[in-house]
């Protein structure tokens, strides 16, 4: 489980954990990498991982995001953003909306300047059309449905 995780934990990188199971809402206030793949036990709101995160990989896990942007304040510096959800209706439309408006306020990405929230993922509307398109003006590489 990774309910009560060590404190000083800032970096997260498990795959293929079938048995691995919490809820990322608990993850330590450091962490600035979190990468899981195949880990369809874990379950939690993005919104609530750390203000520092500047890492995140996810595919095959069950995490949500809230519908109404605005709800979650990114990290500058930001890396990289991949979601990738095991079954279509976990990661709604309205859901990849808000992120990429929430993104869209970063003022500036570092090294791999990527943000993927496709597969499985809900399309995105015209309601992120603008943000999408700020955040490729910050030089990121956007891909969604």
């Amino acid at each position: 489980s990774i309910n009560n995780p060590p404190s000083g934990l800032t970096y997260l990188d498990c795959g293929g954990c079938t048995l691995l199971t919490g809820s990322i809402n608990s993850l330590p206030s450091g962490m600035t990498y979190l990468s899981c793949s195949s880990c369809p036990l874990l379950t939690g709101s993005i919104n609530s991982l750390p203000s520092g995160l500047t890492l995140l990989y996810c595919t095959g896990c069950q995490f949500t995001y809230a519908t109404s942007s605005g709800s979650r304040v990114w990290a500058n510096a930001m890396r990289r953003i991949y979601i990738a959800p095991p079954s279509v209706g976990i990661f709604t439309s309205a859901m990849v909306d808000s992120i990429l408006i929430d993104l869209a306020n970063v003022a500036a990405w570092a090294t791999e300047k990527s943000v993927s929230i496709a597969g499985n993922c809900g399309a995105h509307t015209a309601a992120s059309n603008a943000a999408i398109a700020t955040i490729q003006g910050k030089g990121v590489t956007v891909t969604v449905n």
